[in-house]
């Protein structure tokens, strides 16, 4: 197993169990000191930065570069506490172009398949920070996981696959207003295919390849309240 894999399984593994973790004890917080839980809302867009890998077997069979790229996207949750912000639902499309001859594959001969640099995801996470009404200033730190759908290149012919996805991250917000803040948002994001597909002919064999793609986004954010 690769190390990018398993470094991208040991997150989205540790991920969950921290959220469920998170949510339970943020509930239990919430019953104790009675405060009002605030709807707030995102929009969001800026750069996206991706790279992938390729799996075969559990070796490491290729990867490929890509150009600068952007992402945009939306989220919706909760305000739980002066410190504890849930994303319950986060939207993100992405897009980048292969940067041409960067492709390197050590795959049975006649066989590519590679990440072909867009698509979108649907995640859950957390944001912790200092969102308290008098701060015009609110860092915080993020995590969540969820799913992604991205178009995979298999032999010339495109296809979308879902996998997992995880991320972590950290960001600042500056309230302009009472109901609006604007922000800047660092995320790592971390996404695992399996591509099932037919048999490939002898020598090769090959019907199942793993795909990881990392892609780290900056972005400025709206928040709304």
């Amino acid at each position: 197993m690769t190390h990018d894999r398993l470094l991208g399984k040991q997150l989205y593994r540790g991920l969950i169990v921290v959220l469920l973790v998170l949510l339970a004890n943020v509930s239990v917080a919430q019953d104790e000191e009675n405060n009002e839980v605030g709807l707030y809302g995102t929009l969001r867009g800026g750069l996206s930065f991706p790279s992938s890998t390729v799996d075969a077997y559990s070796n490491e069979a290729g990867s490929l570069e890509f150009d600068t790229g952007y992402d945009a996207g939306f989220s919706a949750g909760f305000q739980l506490t002066d410190w504890v912000r849930w994303d319950l639902v986060d939207f993100s499309y992405f897009r980048s172009n292969r940067v041409p001859n960067s492709v390197t594959m050590n795959l049975p001969e006649d066989l590519y398949i590679g990440y072909g640099g867009n698509g979108l995801s649907l995640s859950t996470g957390f944001r912790f920070g200092d969102f308290r009404a008098s701060s015009r200033f609110r860092p915080y730190v993020s995590m969540g996981l969820g799913a992604t759908r991205a178009e995979i290149d298999f032999n010339g012919e495109d296809t979308s696959e879902w996998g997992m996805n995880a991320d972590i991250g950290f960001g600042i917000e500056y309230a302009l207003w009472k109901h609006l803040a604007i922000g800047l948002r660092y995320q790592f994001r971390w996404v695992n295919m399996d591509v099932d597909f037919d048999p490939v002919p002898p020598p090769g064999g090959l019907r199942l390849v793993d795909l990881s793609v990392q892609y780290q986004t900056l972005s400025l954010e709206l928040v709304f309240f």
